[in-house]
């Protein structure tokens, strides 16, 4: 069993990879005005307001974030681009510099003209857009020195009698080693540092496990009653009769088509409003969540949204388990159960409902899910600090290490719900154990 665990967790590290790129690739989605606006801000926030302090704000807020970094450990972009500029250029002079090497195909000899600009102090030497570039350099060059005009202009006609313009069509691939945005980010996250929040400034690490607290105290507790409802409420419905169980069978299927935010909105109406009763509380209110440990705090608040996920989620567990249940009473082993002269209680508790169980295992991980966005709903309905309205606030704020954050932990639960449900078949199905050894 531990070398079957051992292999399964291995085959699924090439499934981990790709969703961490692609998880990666969701984190530099965002525009580049996103990530503009969001330096702007951190800009203003840290006291700069002439224009000089603010740019210098922005580039060490850019080096902070790493989105001075290439993007992956490979880039393909034009061969006639350079492989880096200098981190000291201004930006609309990298622009210009971009443009020039568009322009010519020469990516060195553009960087040793930029080189000798800044080393003449030209302090204005990107060229007008409505003008043509050479043009434009030559202009201001001649506005100069004699001797720092012919240099700079001598090194402008190499650079055009050199033009190979075609450069700007073929792609080339480089390699940018550990010096890249992914590779920064995948190694904090090794180190469990999922980055700073930027609405609240806090560690991602803390605002999703306070978060995760919140909705495991009433998601837990919900998943675990739902199952064992499921079992005992199948096991009961075997010793009715026909007509009972057919009655029994539409009960069933009309709560399953209730969907779960109809229950919740009358669990409110009945049990939370004052309406009818006021036995429960209809807000849990942040700051009562989090005066209280997990294992400390008061569990009556979570009565009715334990109530609403098991009574949304139970009709369709049950139906899965007990079709399983009436197909399982022809099947062979049930005939050598009989035969060896147990009795029926015995046959249907240790034979059939186990292999009932089988297609419950199966989307054990579907379950989980439908748990988990569920959970969603009942929180936003209770006002519920957990996951889901964490996610919600989150993706309205466009704080995307948070949202990056959540994804990956809703990665790793469903990697988790496989890994359960092997375990479980490996339990309830003898021919799993027998195949193994």
């Amino acid at each position: 069993m531990l070398r079957y665990l051992i292999v399964r967790l291995l085959s699924a590290f090439p499934a981990l990879l790709l969703g961490l790129i692609g998880l990666f690739v969701f984190r530099v989605l965002p525009s580049q005005s996103v990530w503009e606006e969001r330096i702007d801000l951190l800009a203003l926030e840290g006291g700069s307001y002439n224009t000089l302090r603010i740019q210098q704000e922005k580039k060490r807020i850019r080096k902070e974030l790493g989105l001075d970094l290439p993007v992956f450990y490979l880039s393909l972009r034009s061969a006639a681009l350079p492989a880096a500029l200098p981190l000291d250029m201004p930006d609309v002079q990298k622009e210009w510099v971009r443009s020039i090497c568009l322009l010519t195909g020469q990516p060195e000899r553009v960087l040793q003209l930029a080189a000798a600009l800044q080393a003449k102090n030209f302090s204005a030497w990107v060229p007008d857009n409505t003008k043509l570039q050479w043009q434009s350099v030559r202009t201001w060059v001649l506005g100069n020195e004699v001797a720092a005009s012919s240099e700079i202009l001598s090194q402008v006609d190499e650079l055009e009698a050199s033009s190979q313009q075609w450069r700007a069509y073929v792609p080339a691939l480089y390699w940018n080693g550990s010096g890249n945005q992914f590779h920064l980010w995948f190694s904090q996250l090794l180190h469990g540092d999922l980055g700073v929040s930027w609405k609240n400034r806090e560690r991602v690490f803390d605002v999703i496990s306070r978060a995760l607290s919140n909705t495991i105290v009433f998601t837990v507790p919900a998943i675990i009653l739902i199952f064992l409802s499921a079992y005992w409420l199948v096991i009961g419905m075997s010793h009715l009769g026909p007509r009972t169980k057919a009655l029994a069978d539409q009960v069933i299927y009309f709560f399953d088509l209730v969907p779960l935010f109809g229950w919740a909105l009358l669990a409110m109406i009945l049990f939370a409003s004052g309406t009818v009763f006021s036995w429960f509380p209809s807000h849990i209110s942040a700051s009562s969540l989090n005066s209280f440990s997990f294992w400390s705090r008061s569990f009556w608040p979570y009565v009715l949204p334990v109530a609403i996920l098991w009574i949304s989620t139970l009709p369709y567990i049950t139906k899965h388990i007990d079709n399983a249940f009436q197909t399982s009473a022809d099947l062979p082993f049930v005939f050598m159960a009989r035969a060896r002269g147990l009795s029926e209680h015995v046959i249907k508790k240790r034979y059939r409902l186990r292999y009932s169980l089988l297609p419950a295992i199966t989307l054990f991980g579907e379950y989980l899910l439908a748990v988990v966005s569920g959970a969603l709903v009942v929180e936003v309905l209770f006002s519920i600090q957990g996951i889901g309205m964490l996610l919600t606030q989150s993706v309205g704020a466009q704080d995307y290490p948070v949202v990056t954050g959540i994804i990956l932990l809703l990665i790793l639960v469903r990697m988790l719900s496989y890994l359960i449900t092997d375990l479980l078949y490996y339990w309830f199905d003898p021919r799993i154990r027998l195949s193994n050894q």
